[in-house]
């Protein structure tokens, strides 16, 4: 067929079908002005339950967006002649090169559907996923961010979070806090336990009212090690587990405690090897010159704009 031919057909198809498609065209700009509207009563439908997170939000929006148009354009191409078996046929071969081409981003998306709605964590909730663990950024839709305790954003893919096994530790609001300490085996026994019982009850963030546990762990070559187990908030974790490390070993040296080492055996060598010594000293410490990091904060911006004015209104 020519170029002409089809241009008269064209036409000709046109001609026999103006009317249908001009009511076509119409039904087509109220169906988008009505959809618009159907999705503005869902979203807010939707925003006034708070239960439902932001990203189940918008993932079934979209679904219902696309559903509606799929829906407009068939009928459409039916009051127009066009034979909705082929379209829809079409339309399943399309649809399921592309399910194959994004098989990957897929399977992120329905499995952050899974995570919010089984809601293993939070944000704001420090957990461990894997190897990796740090407090919870975000949830979205493809990826969850981890901010690790060395201040590091850690990435992953919501597939990879679905197969992995997840400790959430803020989920109670209070964590065990467990401790190990390696003492001679000349020590007095009561005596360290005693130690480490004081520094732990001395700190008013430690549960009095949860057991507090000291007692031997085990029997080593050369030391004993005591366990020591007591339960405090978990924001407070870390803070004390640093704390009753430095206090106890500074105890156990108050009250001669012996913390004993690895013992090695060392022979003096005749041949002595002389390294060189850099003499040059060290340089002069110059300070680092930050930028000032702007607030891109909208409220921000807005409350520093009415303070002043606030302050003005106070002196007249």
């Amino acid at each position: 067929m020519s170029w002409e031919e089809f241009w008269e057909l064209c036409k000709t198809w046109i001609e026999e079908n103006a009317i249908a498609i001009i009511i076509a065209f119409l039904f087509l700009v109220v169906g988008i002005f009505v959809i618009k509207l159907i999705m503005l009563i869902i979203k807010r439908a939707f925003n006034r339950n708070k239960k439902m997170e932001k990203i189940t939000i918008s993932f079934f929006t979209s679904v219902i967006k696309i559903v509606l148009y799929i829906l407009l354009l068939l009928i459409v191409s039916q009051m127009i002649g066009i034979p909705i078996a082929g379209f829809v046929s079409l339309l399943s071969i399309v649809g399921l090169a592309i399910s194959l081409a994004i098989q990957d981003t897929l399977a992120n998306l329905f499995n952050g559907l899974i995570l919010v709605s089984t809601k293993p964590f939070k944000t704001g909730e420090y957990v461990q996923i894997g190897d990796e663990e740090g407090k919870v950024l975000s949830i979205n839709t493809m990826t969850t961010t981890l901010l690790t305790v060395d201040n590091k954003e850690v990435i992953i893919p919501n597939s990879t979070v679905a197969k992995e096994e997840i400790i959430n530790y803020d989920r109670t609001g209070e964590r065990r806090l467990d401790l190990k300490f390696d003492v001679a085996y000349s020590s007095d026994i009561k005596k360290v336990k005693e130690v480490i019982l004081n520094v732990i009850k001395s700190d008013g963030r430690v549960y009095l009212d949860k057991q507090i546990v000291v007692a031997i762990d085990s029997f080593n070559d050369s030391s004993i090690t005591f366990v020591s187990k007591c339960w405090c908030d978990s924001e407070d974790y870390w803070d004390l587990k640093y704390l009753f490390n430095e206090l106890i070993f500074n105890e156990f040296k108050k009250n001669n405690i012996s913390i004993p080492f690895d013992q090695l055996e060392v022979r003096l060598l005749n041949d002595e090897i002389k390294s060189p010594i850099d003499e040059t000293p060290l340089q002069t410490r110059v300070e680092k010159v930050r930028s000032v990091k702007k607030d891109n904060n909208f409220i921000t911006k807005i409350e520093q704009k009415v303070e002043p004015k606030k302050r003005r209104a106070k002196k007249k």
